[in-house]
């Protein structure tokens, strides 16, 4: 021992020592050595964990209005309701591309897909930082389990972008627990172990990235039973998309959304372990879960966008405004609707940075913002517009810009379109010609930010590699000096009382 630890020693020994005097027992009973001393400085119990662990549950093309609680009419999805009962819910969130890998791009790197000359699913992120590399640097356990597709396939392994576990599981359609059964049992499983491991003294940050509701849509017959009583009300929806999309099915429609039904409360079921999970091991009141999809839903299934216009594959609100639910006890209001607050992908980096007040170095660069305090129950929106542009090297690809209740869509070969997406969620009104004090400055922001981006790509793994510097400054442009006004959803009729109960036959 040190001479400093001896004369501890020495003071809690005469300490006990008086204290034997008046309790009439013998030091030699309370403690005899420096082992003794040294053994009951050992057995105090470690020290707590101050950092949340972060869960990241992300889906795979879902629709705004696919879940209970965003207003289905028919979804039966009790878990991720009880989350949003217990959290916050934000009903304006985007994400950052219209397929998988540009949506995954967003939340990990807080950078634009389009900004990245290589494209991410073939090359990686090619070392821009990650959200996951951020957090390991700071004492973070990282794992990443279910779907990956944020690389090509050599980089689906231990310790990529400061994963220390990386485990991708793909899906099972047939599965009477759901598609996503091995993902969510093997993060059950790894909780428990870090639990176990750590007793809640390393804080852990956690993907669990599934696939439902992924094309394609065949749950097992048992999981669709339980909705064989429902027969789809066309007047249980809003917008005029879902109701095209009911005019292709004809006389499919039903069967198709009991399947799609059965997929997410197959979904539903899963993420209930997961929670119950962090509810019994005690790790929910220090857990931060964050609940998202990576896009709209898939045109070959029955999801529904909630009454906006378009799908995956589309730069329509249906195709990136999708469920965004945020739950961490006594910091994140609970039972809180924000309807209002424009939020994107890019923004889950800095959030997380902010809130874990984490020392940020000068490789650190963001497009997205911090936006905790929307979070915490804000209704401001970001101050950057949302932009949207797939990575092509066709110069008439379609880009599109979000700001306020804004929408435009523009590509080099037609005049922009221009959509107050407050009255006209459809997004059919074209007003680009009677309002040019909107649609100028906006087109002005569009072309700057697409200026900016590269201007050919390499696509595919095996092409040559263009040119990329991860630690270029983002692209940023500023907001367009317009009053952006008021974002507000589609209001949902009361279909949501119409909810079949379960046939469990």
């Amino acid at each position: 021992m040190t001479l400093v630890s001896r004369i501890s020693a020495l003071a809690v020994l005469s300490l006990l020592l008086l204290l034997s005097c008046v309790c009439s027992v013998s030091s030699a009973e309370i403690i005899s050595s420096d082992e003794d001393y040294l053994l009951l400085i050992n057995e105090q119990p470690p020290q707590q964990q101050r950092r949340p662990n972060i869960i990241f549950i992300f889906q795979d093309d879902l629709g705004l209005g696919d879940l209970g609680c965003y207003g289905h009419p028919y979804a039966k999805t009790p878990n991720l309701d009880r989350l949003a009962k217990e959290g916050s819910k934000f009903h304006n969130f985007h994400v950052s591309g219209v397929t998988c890998n540009p949506s995954r791009t967003g939340f990990m790197t807080s950078r634009h897909p389009a900004s990245f000359s290589n494209y991410p699913a073939s090359f990686g992120f090619q070392g821009v930082p990650t959200v996951t590399e951020l957090l390991k640097e700071n004492g973070y356990a990282t794992a990443h389990i279910g779907k990956w597709h944020i690389g090509p396939k050599s980089s689906e392994k231990n310790g990529t972008y400061g994963i220390d576990h990386v485990q991708v599981i793909g899906g099972r359609m047939d599965h009477p627990r759901g598609k996503d059964f091995k993902i969510y049992d093997s993060a059950v499983n790894y909780l428990k172990d870090h639990h176990k491991r750590y007793n809640n003294t390393k804080p852990l940050y956690m993907n669990v990235w599934g696939h439902a509701a992924h094309m394609d849509v065949k749950p097992a017959s048992s999981l669709v039973q339980k909705f064989s009583n429902v027969k789809v009300n066309r007047g249980d929806f809003i917008g005029s998309f879902m109701q095209s999309k009911f005019d292709r099915r004809g006389d499919k429609t039903n069967s198709m959304m009991r399947k799609y039904l059965a997929e997410t409360h197959a979904m539903d079921s899963l993420i209930g372990k997961l929670l119950d999970t962090l509810d019994d091991l005690g790790m929910t009141s220090n857990s931060i879960v964050v609940f998202s999809a990576d896009q709209g839903p898939s045109s070959g299934a029955m999801g529904y966008s909630g009454g906006l216009r378009g799908e995956k594959m589309m730069q329509w609100e249906g195709g990136t405004r999708v469920p965004f639910i945020v739950r961490w006890p006594g910091h994140v209001p609970a039972d809180h609707v924000n309807c209002h607050s424009a939020v994107s992908a890019l923004d889950f980096l800095p959030t997380l940075a902010s809130i874990l007040d984490l020392p940020l170095a000068d490789e650190h660069k963001f497009e997205g913002e911090d936006v905790s305090d929307i979070w915490y129950g804000s209704d401001r929106s970001r101050q950057e517009p949302i932009f949207h542009k797939v990575s092509s090297n066709n110069p008439e690809v379609k880009r599109a810009m979000l700001y306020g209740k804004w929408k435009m869509h523009w590509n080099t070969r037609r005049d922009p379109e221009l959509y107050d997406i407050t009255a006209n969620h459809d997004e059919n009104k074209n007003i680009w010609k009677q309002n040019p004090d909107i649609g100028t400055p906006m087109l002005e922001k569009l072309i700057e930010w697409d200026e900016r981006l590269p201007n050919k790509y390499s696509l595919k793994e095996g092409n040559t590699p263009k040119s990329f510097n991860p630690y270029a400054p983002p692209i940023l442009v500023g907001p367009p000096d317009i009053d952006p006004g008021i974002n507000n959803p589609p209001l949902h009729g009361g279909g949501a009382s119409r909810r079949p109960t379960l046939n469990n036959a």
